[in-house]
Parts: structure tokens; sequence; C-alpha cells
């Protein structure tokens, strides 16, 4: 089995990637959807997380992520408990799903692939990138966020290609950027497909 990571600044259109991926029947773990629900399923977690932040990080038995972000927006210290405890755990998760997949190559979508410790556990990893002032623009529309905010959230991001294995440039048509991910599925033999010896360069 091949485990192969999908990661990029935001805005970038991971999810598209995804996308495509899970419609032509390859399974895609969401790293991000999946530590929310470990944070309010994972006994160990909450244990952790309320002894830590106070109960009322809790509201009504689910995780109130606003307050949690505010929390650890002001305490870097705070941020990296609670990396320290959730991301073994995603890591640990995502391995047991992937063996429960039963197919040759599952992928994980994670925006802090390269800093959470999933690339350890990987045999290649797809950068999707775009120009920065598109990025924002898609995630302002996303988000329903100001300029500044999402500027500061970019800014923040530790942004690096070179660690990656394809890269995939998301900037233009959607159609393009799914040829793209087509065509380096097809040379990695992810999905079944043609390609020519003048495709199998990394783009």
């Amino acid at each position: 089995m091949k485990r192969i990571g999908i990661t990029g600044g935001i805005g970038a259109g991971k999810s598209a990637v995804s996308h495509w991926l899970r419609i032509n029947g390859i399974p895609v773990y969401d790293s991000d959807t999946e530590a929310k629900r470990l944070m309010n399923e994972s006994q160990d977690i909450r244990s952790a997380l309320i002894e830590k932040m106070g109960q009322d990080i809790y509201c009504n038995g689910t995780l109130d992520c606003k307050r949690m972000a505010q929390l650890i927006f002001a305490d870097p210290q705070l941020l990296s408990f609670v990396n320290s405890v959730v991301h073994p755990a995603v890591i640990s998760d995502f391995m047991g799903w992937s063996y429960s997949q039963g197919c040759e190559v599952v992928f994980v979508e994670s925006a802090i692939l390269f800093d959470c410790g999933l690339k350890d556990v990987l045999d290649g990893v797809v950068f999707v990138d775009a120009p920065e002032d598109i990025r924002i623009e898609r995630a302002m529309k996303r988000d329903g966020a100001k300029r500044d905010a999402i500027e500061r959230r970019v800014k923040s991001q530790k942004v690096d290609s070179s660690r990656a294995d394809w890269i995939v440039d998301n900037g233009g048509a959607l159609e393009d950027t799914e040829r793209q991910i087509q065509r380096i599925a097809s040379i990695q033999c992810w999905i079944e497909g043609q390609v020519t010896p003048s495709d199998s360069k990394k783009k």
C-alpha cells in the first residue's frame, strides 16, 4: 500500500484535488475533519484538553472550537501542547483508516503535513499551489472573512513546495488542475490510464 499526502497553503485548492481523487475511487482522509472528530470522541484527548484549558473548553459535550482558537492564538505554548496531543492521535487514526480501505493507494489531505509528522508515514506528497492573490480571494469567498484577516493567515503559514514530490498548479481553470492530477495519477499507476513519455516530468 502507498500513502500519499496532499498539502498546500490556504486557498490553494487542496479540496479540489481531493474531490477529483474521491470521484475516481481513491480514498482520501481529511485530517482537519478527523482531528475535530477525535477531539470530540477520544476520551484521552478530551481529558488532556480539559485538564489544560478547563471544563468549559467543551460545551454540551462538544468542543468549543472558537474558544480553543482564541486561547491557542494568544498562547504559543498552549498551541504546542494541543498539537502534541492531537497530531499523534490523527496519525494513528490515519494509519488504522488506511489499512481498513483495502486498496493499493490512499491519500491524506493536511495543510500542516510537514509540521505535524505525517510526512514520516507517507510515500510521497502532492503540493497544490496557486498565486498568493488568488489564494487570498478564494479564502475570503470561502470563509466570508476580510482580506486583512486572510492575509495574516497566509503570512503565518509555512508554505514550502521544495519537500514535495509532485506540484499541481491550481492557479487557472479547474479543468487544467484536473488534467495535471490525472497525469500524475496515471504515471504513478494510482488510476488506469495512458500517458506519453513527455508527461512523466515533475510538474
